[in-house]
């Protein structure tokens, strides 16, 4: 044992997963690794594919057999040996949550703690009367005992009759038990008596109290005495206990009196669930999951947790009230599916005195009703009737995306979006529910869970050293989100609002807020969508983790991490079949001298400042936006250049551009969109006639999507094929050429190439298809051959390679050269699309744009999201054509490369949040650059000084 060392590398060996050559690769453990290169080059492939895949297989085959069958199965990656790999964890720029039920707080796995810790600091108050309400208790009773003054009373609890038989019934019962006195129409009656001439003497359905105990207040030593009668009436009464103390022992103050014997008596109700005891209203046990609106409990039933309900309206319906209906006022009746409709109405018109000819804007209320009803004798269900049929049949998913056409959403009326039920904003710490919590900024937040250790007990009587660990928990996840520089967030904020660079820093967050160790952390470019400043705060983040003793590899281009890493990967020297191999493996000063094509980029190619564009006096204005922390500062866009929006995250760039702009744009070119927030005006739309908008939305993911299949050039390729004489003679059309089309595909493999093979326990295997070997197609449709190639060779050449063999074949040419414009040349076409990297996949979606028709304002989300310096240039390229086609180009972005090659700049600013919101600079490009008053100016200058 003496002589066993601890291992320092990760070793790994003949590593060929995807485009990998065998490569040997060696990391350091409990250090920071960068791994660079080119778009395509196998970094995915390297840290993805292998190392991180190969670590959560080996945790899962630790499971029994019997668990591994519930858990996911995950294939062996293509090596030949992989040791001393920890286990790992990743964080990948995978699908960002669209879903309104997906917040700051869920993402970041904040609510569960904050749930717990406000379970046992809030208090109860009923939502009716404001008062407090108490689970009663034996014990609860007695300390209230102990505060009356001296007097009488009596212990009890109420019960109530039908009929006098049922009032005959229960005094029998009453008496059975050994009970002895009820109060009757305010006379203590001995259930000695005659019960038949008892029952006879009240009325026939009313209420009464069993007396239990009679007692004297003031005398401790006598009261004790009460507590078994207390447990009794506890486990006795069906809902109450019910205390009656004589007048003169507390003030009446609108109680409820009861005339005893000429006595006056107060009633005071205690119950044994948290009941009100002055409206009678129940509540439900704090407990986490009752301040959950994703669980059934918890949630608002109103909005099922939404926080908004979703609605028909007639602006929807009726987009251009100028129209008649018969000239298709009605938007949803346009469409030849539900023609009919507006065929019905104009049958009936004439009967129900509808005009269908004048502005629907001249209609009556009463014309408008017909409309509206319908006319069930006519067998017309108007337009109520209509959604109500859709309704009906929303399980369809077209039906799904035809409703929410036609829907707007509002704050829910009965939790005014605070998304919980009325039980759970009962609850209250102070003067605020859970929500009000969730909608502090986190830096407020934070400050005020601090404030609970300086209590030692908190209103509602629990010890704050009992709860010590749960404020611990809140408090470390709150700093972990202010420290990565998300303090002016809130944790109710949804996630689908959030910038790319606020979402990535918020899934950070879920790494840094656990205590593991002897880790392999996996992260895919975490500095994507950050401001410079932010990235230097990320940076600090992830050297934590490794300052823990966990292993930290990233697939980064960001220069400042690359140069606070440990060691550098560059993996290249191209992409696709040019790349897997290791171009260099060493530390960032060596790297400096080392002839790569990364380390050339950044040392010793030094490229001139590009010329800036003719900014025209003419310009696209958004006046007076002010949705969100926008202050309604006039935003301008010169037309026919690039103009790049800068800022720190969160400083209100995507709310500006793609939530407020975008569909403002849209809506006044007439086309479809969402509804965007408020503004005043958008003038300067004379140059414009289309607006596109490339977000972070990813693409199809489907595993029958190719490149050829996602930009359209399958059709052309099938119909080439589908025209040949060979396959006119063998009766084959184009449909037949479709691997997605039972015409002409593989029966056995459905046109996959490969058949799954279920391991039961072990991981699925992929298997080569033993019908087609992996051709994908039915011998027939293989034979035909065009210049000596059949279809499924076709699908494996490379695009520039399928480019050339096309040659003539013009369509075709058009719909590929926009891959081959974005550097995307060496893809097979056939290719499945869920195994691109994320660079390839943001390429791909900005290759289907790059056709777009002149004169439209195209904006791109972080285009150079998953790009290396090299792609850069290849999409800056691209945007000159897009622009020389009289376009013009607005970018969100923070790349440097993209900021240097833009002709006109807008910063916004100061800061995030509530401290940003406004254009704080906009000035061509040299103007821009020329002075360092801003935070990205001064930010890309620390930058480029750190290495």
């Amino acid at each position: 044992m003496g002589g066993m060392t601890t291992p320092k590398w990760i070793q790994l060996r003949a590593a060929a997963e995807n485009n990998l050559r065998n490569i040997d690769v060696d990391i350091p453990l409990h250090r920071l690794t960068v791994v660079c290169g080119v778009s395509g080059s196998g970094k995915t492939s390297l840290v993805l594919d292998t190392l991180f895949a190969e670590g959560q297989r080996r945790y899962i085959e630790s499971f029994s057999a019997y668990t591994r069958q519930f858990l996911a199965r995950i294939e062996k990656p293509k090596f030949d040996s992989l040791d001393n790999l920890p286990p790992s964890l990743s964080i990948t720029r995978g699908d960002r949550s669209r879903n309104n039920r997906s917040t700051v707080g869920t993402a970041s796995e904040l609510m569960e703690p904050l749930r717990v810790l406000f379970a046992r600091i809030a208090r109860l108050y009923c939502t009716r009367c404001g008062r407090e309400v108490h689970e009663h208790t034996p014990s609860s009773v007695m300390r209230f005992l102990g505060t009356l003054k001296a007097g009488r009373g009596m212990l009890g609890f109420a019960f109530e009759w039908s009929d006098k038989t049922d009032l005959s019934q229960q005094l029998f019962d009453f008496q059975s038990t050994g009970l002895i006195r009820v109060l009757l129409d305010g006379h203590i009656v001995e259930l000695s008596q005659d019960r038949t001439e008892l029952a006879k003497s009240v009325s026939k359905s009313g209420s009464g109290i069993v007396i239990l105990e009679r007692f004297q207040l003031g005398h401790a030593d006598r009261l004790s005495s009460l507590v078994p009668a207390l447990e009794d009436a506890f486990s006795q009464a069906a809902s109450e206990v019910l205390l009656l103390v004589e007048s003169d022992a507390l003030d009446v103050n609108g109680a409820t009196t009861y005339s005893i014997d000429g006595r006056t008596y107060v009633e005071h109700r205690f119950s044994r669930e948290l009941r009100c005891s002055e409206c009678g209203l129940d509540y439900l046990p704090a407990e986490p999951r009752l301040f959950n609106f994703n669980s059934p409990i918890g949630a608002c039933p109103s909005c099922t947790g939404f926080g908004e309900i979703a609605s028909i309206t007639r602006d929807k319906i009726v987009p251009d009230r100028s129209l008649s209906l018969r000239d298709g006022a009605i938007a949803p009746w346009r469409s030849p599916s539900y023609a009919h409709e507006l065929e019905e109405l104009l049958a009936i018109a004439s009967a129900y005195k509808v005009a269908v000819d004048v502005p629907v804007s001249q209609l009556t209320d009463k014309q408008w009703e017909v409309i509206q009803r319908g006319v069930p004798a006519r067998k017309f269900g108007g337009l109520d009737g209509f959604f109500a049929w859709l309704e009906r049949r929303k399980y369809k998913m077209h039906i799904r995306a035809f409703l929410s056409r036609w829907r707007s959403y509002e704050i829910c009326p009965e939790c005014r979006g605070a998304r919980l039920s009325q039980s759970a904003l009962a609850y209250r710490y102070g003067t605020e529910h859970f929500w009000d919590l969730c909608e502090k900024p986190i830096a407020e937040l934070r400050e005020a869970i601090s404030q609970l250790r300086l209590i030692e007990r908190l209103p509602n009587g629990v010890e704050t050293s009992s709860i010590s660990s749960a404020i611990s928990e809140v408090e470390n996840r709150l700093q972990y989100l202010d420290s990565v520089g998300l303090g002016y967030l809130t944790l109710a904020r949804t996630m689908h609002t959030l910038s790319g660079g606020e979402a990535q820093r918020v899934q950070l967050t879920t790494l840094l807020g656990s205590d593991l160790v002897d880790m392999l952390y996996v992260l895919d470019e975490p500095t994507v969508g950050l401001h410079p400043s932010d990235t230097q705060r990320v940076a600090e983040s992830i050297e934590r983790l490794v300052d823990r003793g966990n292993t930290v590899v990233l697939i980064e281009h960001e220069p400042y991490l690359l140069f606070r890493a440990k060691h550098v990967l560059e993996i290249g020297p191209g992409a696709g079949e040019k790349g897997g191999q290791v171009c260099f493996a060493g530390t960032p000063s060596a790297w400096k001298k080392a002839n790569t094509l990364t380390s050339r980029f950044l040392f010793a190619e030094k490229s001139t400042q590009r010329s800036i564009r003719n900014i025209g006096p003419t310009r696209l204005r958004l006046i007076g936006a002010k949705g969100r922390n926008l202050h309604g500062d006039a935003l301008e866009i010169p037309h026919g250049c690039l103009t790049t929006i800068v800022g720190v995250s969160g400083s209100g760039k995507s709310t500006l551009i793609l939530d407020t702009l975008v569909p403002a744009l849209r809506r006044e070119l007439g086309e479809e969109t969402d509804d965007g927030l408020p503004f005043e005006r958008l003038e300067g739309l004379g140059e414009i006639a289309g607006c596109v908008a490339i977000d972070q939305s990813p693409i199809a993911k489907s595993i029958r999507s190719t490149p050829a299949t996602y930009v359209k050039a399958m059709d052309e390729i099938r119909a080439i094929f589908g025209g040949l004489p060979a396959a006119r003679g063998a009766r084959l059309t184009a449909s037949h050429f479709s691997f997605n089309s039972s015409a002409g595909r593989c029966p056995v493999c459905e046109g996959l190439g490969f058949t799954v093979v279920d391991m039961q326990f072990m991981a699925d295997v992929r298997l080569t298809c033993s019908q087609c070997n992996g051709a994908r197609y039915q011998p027939e449709v293989l034979a035909v051959r065009y210049r000596d190639r059949n279809i499924a060779e076709v699908l494996q050449m490379g695009i520039a390679a399928s480019v050339d063999f096309f040659r003539g074949e013009h369509k075709l040419h058009r719909k590929l050269q926009p891959l081959l414009d974005i550097g995307l040349g060496y893809l097979p076409l056939g290719q499945c699309v869920s195994s691109l990297s994320a660079g390839e996949s943001m390429r791909l979606k900005l290759a289907s744009h790059l056709e777009e028709k002149s004169s439209s304002l195209i904006v791109m989300d972080e285009p150079t999201t998953g790009l290396h310096f090299a792609d850069v240039e290849l999409l800056i390229h691209c945007i000159d054509v897009l622009i020389d086609r009289g376009n013009t180009v607005l970018v969100i972005e923070h790349n440097e490369q993209m900021i240097r090659a833009s002709d006109y700049l807008i910063e916004m600013g100061p800061g995030a949040g509530p401290g940003g919101g406004r254009i704080i600079d906009a000035s061509p490009r040299d103007v821009f650059l020329a002075s360092a008053n801003t935070p990205t100016k001064r930010a890309l200058q620390t930058n480029i000084q750190a290495y």
